[in-house]
């Protein structure tokens, strides 16, 4: 059970309210299914019982429940049953049916002692039940007390007239949604970022917070943004919501199947058409519903409270069953002639053999939905393809009547053109599925996920989707025959269109929708066979190769076409080829496809021309020409300002260049700016196989600024959609990342076990990745001490911009180890470095490492120039953690100068960053100089002072005034305070009533 989070409050006012004297003996605790009324109401009789050896508070509870609410007077049974009293001998029996006898009963039996009554759930008493609590209302026993829990909105009518009639003093509590404190309390493990998300999501809901924080964020997505419950697989999650809707009345529950296969729609003739049910009783099921708080009608429309409620409601019925509303919903709708892609979504779930026209109608549907949402094209491109077949089959089947999944057993469907039999569409409570939703492949109905997105609950092929293309048009119509899709051949699909178009558009919405493989699959016949849509299949299938980490063969496939004169339009091949051999660290290779691609046509197009500039920063970055790299850079970034989100799109893919120059330019903030732009597009428009590189440039760019936790959740996020749609090279690159982050927030055994984690993935393919993935091992290992690092970037093979910060790095672990001498030439190489940078960041890490040395060789005035110079470069370069870290050197020197006032207003300076930052590590050395620095403050602070100061603290010390010290040193009042002012601060003191005892303790030091 999870812990009791989030209602301290209300269990603190339900205690008031119960002990205060002449308050109210009636407690109502209202609010929403899941909300938590339940866990309040056990915790504040818990409390109540416990505490009854001193109050004399008898604590009752029984909850009511659906399953009885039709059996008379079961309420009041089980709460005689509760109480332990001995037959009353001169009660009636208990057993009797009477209203008023068992009433007084329950008086005599509560009128024995002080009790607290709590009825949890009394929205589903029995209605005999409710009229003996409102006689017990009417008449209350001496000491007794009355809670009860119900819905939002469902207050049984019999108890509010007795309330009302005698105007009883009641307490009313609802019960609100959790807060963001409250959320942190009962899932602290997540980050808070991600927390917020599933806390909007939830509605602030616990049962739903805590359903929602079980799944990764591709099927949270899923789950509450794709607005189609057939496409997500939420079965292990929904049970509960499930099981209860499964109680409903056999009209309510056809309702909510049928709303939850229309979706939200003020359409009546759909509902009523899905559920075949006349108007007049699915508006009364509908408003049974609402009453019950699962759904909402606002403005005509209907809404269940929230999409797992909806998936849930879908799920009650089989899939036999689900494939006929749809086909229901389909023809409606084709008949009052909607939309395409409103049809379509009941078309892609209604097919259960071959149909020519809607698999036309699916095609034409998968093209206009490929731009704003290519999961969904995905799936509408296989099931045209399996239609085209006639490859899939499905059977008519029951609702889920016991809350456990779908069912399946009944006669065949018929199809979304052909009449349908309503008996076999109504529920059928005594006849159960031979197989269980959670056996999904046992007896008759084998259910199949799809590769591009969640279980479609459409009893399917367990082919892949290439498969399905390559297959699909074996049993389409030949050359001669004619049929409703105007087939030519046999190189045509749906509709007439052309087969090798088909599978390149299912390419290209598998890829964008992240199901790489899948699209790789499809993909490469197409890429080797000559006509109009090769050129653009062997780019997404290079893609695809790149993403997998086989760079070489998307390098080798690329070449092949992109400098051939006789194809127009090669620029996206150039872009892509550019962005591959810089990743590559193939610097030469990738200006050329820079150059290229400024010398081609699609350079007119702002998205190719933004991502050109960024791309041409980066080549010149990369050779040491920071002038050109800024300019470029800039000049990119203003382009990508101006692109619309539909344009973004087009570059999206590169957009994580730009966010990585701004990273090693020093203006993160800007390129953050940028990225979270492009994640809420891409996301928005389901172009999810490029999150992956997005959150790791986002978490590098996070952790630059200081902003840890946010920092983490974007690795976190990296890596889940890594593993979700297969970039292997992403899973070390955000890996090390969080590496560092955690060195600096985590013990050391959490440290190591990440480090050994990293350690254990293969390194990426790419170059460029795989030397900031070594990095970060090297030297995180070196400073844990657990192998023999070599600081790879202090190695004479290649100057980048991140360098003076490695070598840097290294140099104060060898400093740490005692190797002054080599550290001294580390020190010297990454000032050399970062002056050929001009960076801020990589000036200030440089002068960083100089100030560590020099403190090393107690040069102090080295030390405090170099100290400085760190602290105002990485306040430039906006990093926060690495300016509270120089903070902390410049406080050793000011201490060891006895200058304790700076040095102890440096240190809390650094503390407070680090607080912020939650760096905890730092902030235990923060602490650690701040008691070594009160250490030597008793002793060195009065060894620091010159010759006159020691004068003026000693007439000080014998209890001489300012103007008495002027007389006898021949100085100036105003001189004598100055001295003052600058012993104290040397001293520590805020007072010269302690300079006597200073002064002695230094004496007794030094003889």
């Amino acid at each position: 059970m999870n812990a009791f989070v989030g209602r301290v409050h209300e269990l603190t006012s339900l205690d008031a309210e119960c002990h205060a004297p002449d308050g109210p003996w009636v407690f109502l605790v209202e609010g929403p299914a899941g909300i938590g009324k339940s866990r309040l109401l056990g915790e504040f009789a818990r409390r109540e019982q416990d505490r009854g050896a001193t109050t004399g508070l008898r604590v009752v509870s029984v909850p009511a429940t659906e399953f009885e609410h039709s059996t008379p007077l079961q309420l009041v049974h089980d709460i005689l049953d509760r109480i332990s009293e001995l037959p009353d001998p001169a009660s009636t029996r208990d057993d009797c049916s009477d209203p008023r006898e068992l009433a007084r009963l329950l008086r005599r039996r509560l009128g024995t002692e002080p009790t607290l009554l709590v009825i949890d759930d009394a929205h589903w008493a029995d209605t005999a039940s409710l009229h003996v609590l409102a006689l017990l209302i009417r008449h209350r026993p001496d000491g007794t007390r009355l809670a009860l829990a119900y819905r939002e909105r469902q207050f049984p009518a019999a108890l509010g007239h007795a309330l009302r009639t005698l105007g009883t003093a009641t307490f009313h509590l609802p019960v609100p949604p959790l807060s963001i404190a409250d959320a942190a309390a009962l899932l602290p493990e997540l980050p808070s970022s991600r927390r917020e998300r599933l806390l909007s999501a939830a509605h602030g809901n616990p049962l739903y917070l805590l359903l929602l924080a079980e799944l990764t964020p591709a099927e949270f997505d899923t789950a509450v943004r794709s607005g189609d419950p057939a496409s997500t697989d939420c079965s292990h999650l929904d049970r509960t919501i499930r099981a209860e809707l499964a109680q409903l009345p056999d009209r309510e529950l056809l309702a909510a199947a049928a709303a939850a296969v229309c979706g939200p729609t003020a359409d009546a003739d759909l509902l009523c058409a899905t559920a075949e049910l006349p108007l007049e009783e699915l508006s009364a099921a509908l408003d049974e519903l609402a009453r019950r708080g699962w759904l909402t009608i606002t403005g005509g429309t209907v809404t269940f409270r929230h999409p797992l409620i909806r998936t849930a409601a879908y799920r009650l019925g089989g899939p036999g069953w689900r494939a006929g509303a749809h086909a229901r919903a389909a023809r409606t709708l084709r008949a009052a002639d909607a939309p395409l892609l409103t049809r379509a979504r009941h078309l892609e779930h209604a097919l259960r053999g071959r149909d020519d026209l809607a698999a036309t109608e699916l095609i034409h549907a998968a093209e206009l939905a490929l731009p704003t949402d290519p999961a969904t094209s995905a799936r509408w491109i296989t099931a045209a393809l399996a239609a085209g077949s006639g490859h899939r089959t499905a059977d008519l089947g029951t609702f889920d009547t016991n809350g456990s999944g779908d069912t399946g057993s009944g006669p065949h469907s018929p199809g979304p053109d052909r009449p349908t039999d309503a008996s076999h569409n109504r529920p059928d409570r005594n006849r159960l599925a031979a197989n269980d939703f959670d056996s999904p492949n046992s007896g008759a109905h084998r259910r199949v996920r799809d590769d591009s997105g969640p279980d479609n609950s459409i009893p399917a092929s367990t082919d892949s989707p290439a498969a399905t293309a390559s297959r699909s048009h074996e049993n389409w119509p030949s050359p001669g025959d004619s049929g409703p899709s105007g087939f030519g051949s046999a190189d045509c699909g749906p509709g007439g269109v052309a087969r090798v178009r088909i599978q390149h558009l299912l390419g290209r919405a598998l890829l964008l929708s992240g199901a790489v493989e899948q699209a790789r699959e499809v993909l490469e016949p197409l890429a080797a066979r000559a006509g109009s849509q090769q050129q653009d299949s062997l780019l997404l299938y290079a893609r695809c190769e790149r993403i997998l980490g086989n760079v070489d063969t998307a390098r080798s496939r690329l070449a092949t076409v992109a400098d051939r004169p006789d194809l127009a339009g090669n620029g996206p091949v150039q872009l892509e080829l550019a962005i591959l051999e810089l990743q590559d660290n193939r610097d030469v290779a990738g200006a050329a496809r820079v150059r290229a691609l400024f010398g081609s046509e699609a350079i007119r197009e702002p998205a190719i021309l933004a991502a050109a500039l960024t791309l041409w920063s980066m080549g010149q970055l990369t050779e040491l020409d920071m002038a050109g790299a800024r300019a470029n850079y800039q000049a990119g970034e203003r382009e990508y300002t101006r692109l619309t989100d539909t344009q973004l799109l087009d570059s999206a893919h590169a957009v994580s260049a730009l966010g990585w120059m701004a990273y090693f330019l020093d203006d993160q903030r800007t390129g953050l700016a940028h990225i979270e732009r492009a994640v809420r597009v891409t996301r928005r428009f389901g172009r999810s196989f490029i999150l992956p590189e997005l959150y790791t440039v986002q978490a590098y760019s996070l952790a630059k600024l200081g902003r840890n936790e946010e920092a983490l959740t974007a690795a976190e996020d990296a890596a889940e959609c890594a593993e979700l749609y297969g970039y292997p090279g992403i899973l070390p690159l955000a890996g090390a990342i969080k590496l560092r982050v955690l060195h600096t927030t985590s013990p050391r055994a959490q440290v190591l076990e990440w480090w050994r984690t990293v350690d254990a993935m293969p390194r990426p393919v790419m170059r460029w990745w795989r030397a900031v993935v070594e990095s970060a091992l090297n030297e995180i290992a070196a400073r844990l001490g657990i192998a023999a690092a070599k600081p790879a970037a202090a190695q004479p093979d290649r100057a980048h911009p991140m360098q003076p910060t490695e070598v840097g790095a290294f140099a104060q672990v060898l400093l740490g180890k005692g190797d002054i001498e080599t550290a001294g030439r580390l020190v010297t190489q990454a000032e050399k470095a970062a002056q050929g940078l001009g960076l801020s960041g990589q000036l200030a890490a440089a002068a960083h490492a100089r100030a560590e040395y020099a403190c090393a060789r107690a040069d102090l005035d080295r030390a405090e120039t170099a100290a400085q110079a760190a602290i105002e470069g990485y306040a430039v370069a906006e990093m926060p953690i690495q300016r509270a870290q120089a903070q902390l050197i410049a406080a050793r020197v000011a201490g060891q100068r006895g200058d304790f006032g700076r040095a102890t207003a440096l240190i809390a300076t650094a503390r407070t960053e680090f607080t912020r930052a939650g760096t905890h590590e730092l902030l235990i050395e923060a602490t650690a100089a701040q008691r070594q620095l009160a250490g030597r403050q008793s002793v060195t602070g009065a060894l620091a002072l010159t010759e006159r100061e020691r004068e003026v603290a000693g007439l000080v010390a014998r209890g001489c005034t300012n103007k008495e010290i002027a007389a006898q040193l021949f100085l100036s009042p105003r001189t004598v305070e100055d001295h003052l002012s600058r012993i104290l601060r040397k001293l520590g003191l805020s007072s010269r009533a302690g300079i006597a005892q200073r002064l002695s303790e230094v004496d007794a030091k030094t003889l």
